[in-house]
Order: C-alpha cells, then structure tokens, then sequence
C-alpha cells in the first residue's frame, strides 16, 4: 500500500508541477485529503492553502489496531475461501459498512451510486484501504496541529459533503477562497 501510495503522489506532483499549478489552493475529500496533506507540504508546490472535505486523518491507535484485525480477516477469508465467495460476504455486509458515512437524510439516485461503488470495491483492496485510514473529526488533530487553521462544518451532511451539500460547500469556498 505505501509502494501505490507514493505512486500516486509522485503522480499527482507531477501533474500539478507541469500545469503550473503551483501556488494553488489543494482540496482533498477522504483519503485524499492525506495526498492532499502530504502534497501541501512540498515546497515545490508552494500550496496556498489546503481545503479538507470529511478527510482522513490518523486514527487513534486502539481504533487502527482493531480496524487492522477486522479488515485483516477480510483478506485471510479472500485468501482460504476465494476472492469470489469473500466478495460475495463483502456485498451482503456493505450496509454495515456504509451506513455511518451518510446522514440519514442522504438519500436518493446519488446515495444508490455511492454505496454500490463501496459495496462493490474488490474486497482485498477495499479492506486494505479501509484497514489502513478512518474517517474521523479532523478538528482536534488540525486544531493542535495547525491553531491557525480555518474549520467549517456543514451541518447534517455525511461524508460525503460535496455530493450532498455541494452548494453550502461552494458557499464556504467563495467566502474563504478571496481571504487568501
């Protein structure tokens, strides 16, 4: 995973380097708003600033190590009953998974669409992914680290907030962006 993962952020370096992005404002939502972290951080990008959306921070180690277990027996079960028959467990536990990533008014054709690309992710890598990263509150690990740092919330939306609440989203933007 650390191998994909420098992978594509030497990727994404490159892409903004040789559009001449630099200087630019980073927006990152879940997991890639670590990339996001992790690219703002290089100086050659000279980030303005860094727009976090429901991003993935480090969990609490108690959390990761119980997240790794969990998601660990997803891959032994791929590994001892094949990928087919793990996937196949994967798509009927999905509700389980994805239900705390929506609010409950979250609802609809959109709704439909995301939790049938979670459902469906290939199970080996979905439980990578999911063993290694959480979903948590971003304010008391960017407030200690970054006390300087700018946090909205938008109120009664899920994870995924740009989907759901996309013009408060766009809303908060255009009030912060003219700041910088």
């Amino acid at each position: 995973m650390a191998a994909v993962g420098e992978e594509i952020r030497q990727h994404m370096r490159q892409v903004i380097l040789q559009a001449g992005f630099t200087g630019s404002v980073l927006i990152g939502h879940s997991m890639g708003g670590a990339l996001a972290c992790v690219l703002a951080a290089d100086p050659a990008i000279a980030a303005q600033g860094l727009v976090l959306l429901d991003s993935s921070v480090p969990m609490a180690l108690q959390r990761r190590a119980d997240t790794l277990v969990r998601m660990g027996q997803w891959i032994g079960r791929a590994v001892a009953e094949g990928r087919s028959t793990a996937q196949a467990a994967w798509v009927a536990e999905q509700p389980n998974r994805t239900d705390h990533f929506f609010h409950s008014s979250e609802r609809g054709p959109a709704r439909a669409l995301i939790e049938r690309s979670m459902g469906h992710a290939p199970v080996v890598e979905a439980a990578a992914a999911l063993g290694g990263y959480g979903q948590w509150p971003i304010d008391g690990a960017l407030r200690q680290a970054r006390p300087d740092a700018t946090i909205q919330t938008i109120r009664q939306c899920g994870h995924f907030v740009h989907v759901f609440a996309g013009e408060r989203v766009r809303a908060h933007l255009e009030r912060w962006l003219p700041t910088l």
